[in-house]
């Protein structure tokens, strides 16, 4: 599609192993349990230590400097913004990554490589544009798509879904119920709340604004 314009709480995951639905969670996080860490030794990192063949013990930390982002379509930039994958860790909520495919982008995905394996606790996200074009009088985030369910992969094959809220209000976690071993995050876009204002909301674009890994790397 093509953009419009320039285009807290914690809760639970919907599912475990590979697919299911389930509860919402909001305020400024909306986040979940994972089906577990796949009982493999790991690193650690930030003052943390590896117990046994378990995860590292101690808070986990951001950990999203060391990935390498992709993404499976992005939209096509203008004079005006533009909407590279690497939107999401600039730290600017008022800049974006945006699909570039037909429709609300259900499938699209967002990828964080890793060198090596490391343990992933949790994924924070803002699921929107998160942006309010003043000279426009535009609210970006209710004129573009939002991500509504988000799908985490990894690299041993399981997957877990989380429902997000409908709100702007800060970074929304994704919390696993326990660390996940793994060479790769990837958060697939499931379903979404469709644009529902703005001049050119029938643009059907969905659009992220930041994302972050936290966990633990040697």
């Amino acid at each position: 599609g093509s953009t419009s314009g320039d285009s807290g709480g914690s809760g639970s995951e919907d599912s475990t192993g590979d697919s299911g639905a389930g509860a919402a969670a909001g305020g400024d996080s909306a986040g979940g349990t994972d089906d577990g860490a796949d009982g493999t030794a790991g690193g650690s990192a930030g003052g943390s230590t590896a117990s046994g063949d378990g995860p590292p013990t101690g808070s986990p930390t951001d950990i999203t400097s060391y990935a390498e982002l992709s993404a499976s379509s992005t939209l096509k930039g203008s004079s005006q913004a533009s909407y590279y994958v690497t939107n999401l860790t600039d730290g600017d909520s008022t800049t974006c990554w945006a699909e570039g495919v037909s429709g609300y982008g259900a499938g699209q995905r967002i990828r964080f490589t890793f060198p090596r394996e490391v343990w992933v606790a949790n994924v924070r996200i803002i699921p929107g544009y998160d942006k309010y074009d003043y000279d426009r009088g535009v609210d970006r985030w209710h004129a573009n798509g939002r991500v509504r369910v988000a799908r985490l992969h990894f690299s041993d094959g399981r997957e877990a879904d989380f429902t997000l809220y409908d709100s702007n209000n800060g970074l929304q976690d994704m919390k696993l119920a326990a660390p996940k071993k793994t060479t790769f995050v990837e958060m697939e876009i499931v379903s979404v709340y469709p644009a529902d204002t703005g001049t050119n909301h029938d643009a059907q674009d969905t659009s992220v604004s930041e994302m972050r890994v936290e966990g633990w790397a040697e």
